[in-house]
């Protein structure tokens, strides 16, 4: 397969236009069409369905952009490793993290891996558990963190990094203490900010309830921590959450919640386990998490 002909097919895709694809490329129109008619034979489908406005990729379009998009990933970091002669770490490599590490660990690890390795171009993608998955399914992104507690994920290493405390947070005046542990039953009746499903901080809420015999009852779903906290603060509701991801503060208070933990665990994808800029990143991610079981924010993984 030519490999401007695979450029130019995800220059359309972007651009959604042989036209706009054609200036951009600095080519004419009847050799962009002449291109993508011709990678339509090779694979034997159609990429793209055609109306007046431009042109949007198929199903079967979409899947392939995709995997061009990975190959170029590939194509791109191999030749990177290739000129830097396997010595230090080149091209790209791609992270998933999940917001609610922000401050303790996704912050410190970007930080130190930009300023480490200033020829690596790091793709950072934030995303909840499941979304990280299904990021690590498609091959999108090469490492990620995610919990243990989630769905087997097929040629993937994983790496316990730690354990955390899970935490019901709630405004100043439900006066939680953070020396205090409380049990399902004091969620029984509040006003619950919630993720939504098949979030797994959701699932276990309403799984940890149903076991008491209490009702689910949420006010609010959302997907961001940032919103969350906010909501919060301003009384509207209480949230089960790790608690790295939460600051103790005149506006919120938060009580450990009995017997519950989460393990955070680094997940690898198999066939790019090797790369330089892969196991670089790797190894400070696996850094930051011995630094915060030393500082007792995580405990060690069993």
């Amino acid at each position: 397969m030519d490999l401007r002909i695979l450029q130019t097919f995800i220059r359309v895709a972007e651009l959604g236009s042989v036209a706009r694809a054609a200036t951009v490329l600095n080519q004419t129109q009847p050799t962009i069409s002449r291109q993508i008619a011709a990678l339509e034979r090779e694979l034997g489908g159609q990429l793209f369905i055609r109306h007046r406005r431009g042109m949007n990729l198929s199903s079967s379009g979409e899947q392939f952009l995709n995997a061009a998009l990975q190959a170029l990933r590939n194509l791109d970091q191999a030749k990177a490793e290739f000129a830097a002669h396997a010595e230090e770490p080149a091209g790209t490599v791609s992270l998933g993290l999940p917001p609610i590490l922000l401050s303790v660990l996704s912050g410190p690890v970007v930080d130190h891996f930009a300023k480490a390795y200033p020829r690596v171009l790091l793709h950072v993608y934030e995303a909840v558990a499941h979304r990280l998955e299904e990021l690590m399914r498609s091959g999108e992104v090469d490492l990620a963190v995610l919990l243990a507690e989630r769905k087997v994920l097929r040629n993937v290493a994983l790496t316990p990094l730690g354990v955390e405390q899970l935490v019901l947070a709630g405004p100043r005046h439900a006066r939680l203490d953070p020396r205090k542990p409380v049990g399902f039953e004091a969620l029984a009746g509040l006003p619950l900010l919630t993720y939504r499903p098949p979030n797994y901080f959701r699932l276990i809420t309403e799984a940890g309830l149903r076991k008491q015999g209490f009702a689910f009852k949420a006010v609010v779903e959302l997907e961001t921590l940032p919103l969350a906290v906010e909501l919060i603060e301003r009384g509207t509701g209480y949230l089960i959450s790790a608690r790295s991801g939460l600051r103790s503060g005149a506006r919120i208070t938060m009580a450990p919640l009995r017997g519950m933990s989460v393990t955070w665990t680094l997940a690898v994808n198999r066939e790019r386990a090797q790369g330089i800029a892969v196991r670089a990143l790797a190894a400070v991610i696996r850094s930051q998490a011995e630094t915060l079981i030393r500082d007792g924010i995580w405990k060690k993984p069993r």
